[in-house]
């Protein structure tokens, strides 16, 4: 049946067990074709379509966009638990594992933690990444602290955002006192994390 048809094709995808073609002839058309149908497999359509036709076709499978998401959670997940068990670790300048850290090594070290790898110094570090507003941020984002300059931002200090659920916004990362969780309506946060915040970047 397929040798009969005189057209030429224009795209084709696959779905699952189902072939859509769109094919150009006086008018456009749309052949719908069951592989089941004709006891056919996909590698016998595309062969027929690619000897008849003399064209390359573009195989485009199907994505299921939930599991992605899902995937991006758990990570965002696992970033947090690395991070929490990290917590009271003691602030190192330039210490860079589990004896020390300073912010950017602790980042580092988290994201190294959850497979993802991220730049030792929090101004590059700033640099990769979607940056987003500080209501749009989720867990496992990068928040950044600083001041602005004539030519952009200094950084000071980054952290992970550890939670931003109903407005009820946290960070973890490590200062003086070691690593710690900030959240928004702290006392310290108030006075002054809260003006120091640059942008938050999106890495997953």
């Amino acid at each position: 049946m397929l040798s009969n048809i005189k057209v030429i094709l224009i795209l084709i995808v696959f779905f699952n067990n189902t072939v859509y073609s769109q094919f150009s002839f006086r008018k456009k058309a749309i052949l719908n074709i069951d592989i089941e149908q004709f006891d056919l497999n996909k590698t016998q359509v595309i062969n027929n379509f690619q000897i008849q036709n003399k064209i390359n076709i573009v195989y485009k499978p199907k994505i299921n966009f939930l599991n992605v998401i899902n995937r991006k959670d758990t990570k965002r997940n696992k970033l947090v638990d690395i991070a929490t068990k990290l917590i009271g670790i003691k602030f190192v300048y330039g210490g860079n594992d589990s004896n020390g850290f300073d912010c950017s090594s602790f980042v580092q070290y988290v994201y190294k933690k959850a497979g993802i790898k991220v730049p030792r110094n929090s101004y590059y570090q700033s640099k990769i990444g979607k940056k987003i507003n500080l209501k749009d941020a989720k867990k496992g984002d990068l928040i950044f602290y600083g001041h602005k300059t004539k030519r952009g931002y200094k950084t000071s200090h980054v952290g992970i955002v550890y939670s931003n659920d109903k407005g009820n916004f946290s960070t973890i990362h490590c200062v003086n006192r070691g690593v710690t969780i900030d959240k928004e309506k702290s006392r310290l946060w108030l006075k002054y994390w809260k003006k120091r915040v640059l942008f938050v970047k999106k890495i997953i």
